[in-house]
């Protein structure tokens, strides 16, 4: 309670005497929670164009290139602001509560992962060939929201007839019996460039689907039976 009490004067001291001021921004949640979040530095630097904003997040390179937030792996010596934003009622618009525990306005984006290169991979081969790139992410975090293998196997044929080179991402053990298997072979990053390239993405409701809509691949999301009061 001392210390953020002593931050609350340090911050309206600095900004009374017009000093920089530094932010420190929690995050460190799962994977989707975090790319949701994206819009939220954006909105910090609008509002105090002046700050330092420093981020503590699992996934780090979803940050690297963007220019409204420095990523640390320890706080920086004097924190003038502290946000917790991990946490949030499934209840609520995501960006909303974020943005709540932040104090500013909800900005008018969406999520955008900023990648500095876009490259593939050398040690990730895709199919060859001139059919469009689909991605199939069949994995997600509850049970309830996977989709049946089978209908995997049966959606990967129709597509393959029709000429289309398909990619498999995810984690280790959620491979198809159809696609080029690259589960369990890629960072965070690696799987974002993979889906950068790609003309769509199918997939459940997932953190892979959240990163593919960031860096702008168009998306077919299939959700399975979760109540409908809840905002995903």
């Amino acid at each position: 309670r001392l210390e953020r009490l002593i931050r609350a004067v340090r911050w309206c001291w600095k900004g009374l005497r017009g000093e920089d001021r530094t932010i420190l921004v929690e995050l460190n949640w799962r994977l989707g929670d975090e790319v949701m979040a994206l819009p939220v530095f954006e909105a910090l630097h609008r509002h105090h164009p002046r700050a330092n904003v420093y981020l503590l997040s699992n996934n780090p390179v979803l940050f690297r290139d963007n220019p409204f937030v420095h990523v640390s792996e320890s706080p920086p010596d004097v924190v003038d602001r502290y946000l917790l934003l991990r946490g949030a009622s499934r209840f609520e618009h995501r960006l909303s509560v974020y943005c709540r525990k932040a104090g500013v306005p909800v900005p008018d984006l969406r999520p955008h992962m900023r990648l500095a290169d876009t490259s593939m991979p050398p040690h990730l081969r895709i199919p060859s060939g001139q059919g469009p790139l689909i991605a199939l992410a069949p994995g997600a975090s509850w049970p309830t929201k996977r989709w049946e293998r089978s209908h995997w196997k049966v959606l990967g044929d129709q597509l393959t007839a029709q000429g289309c080179r398909l990619v498999v991402l995810g984690q280790a053990g959620e491979g198809l019996p159809c696609g080029w298997d690259l589960t369990g072979q890629t960072t965070v990053e690696e799987a974002a460039r993979v889906l950068h390239a790609a003309d769509l993405a199918v997939c459940c409701d997932s953190g892979l689907m959240h990163v593919a809509r960031a860096v702008d691949t168009p998306v077919v999301a299939l959700f399975g039976p979760t109540d409908p009061d809840i905002l995903i």
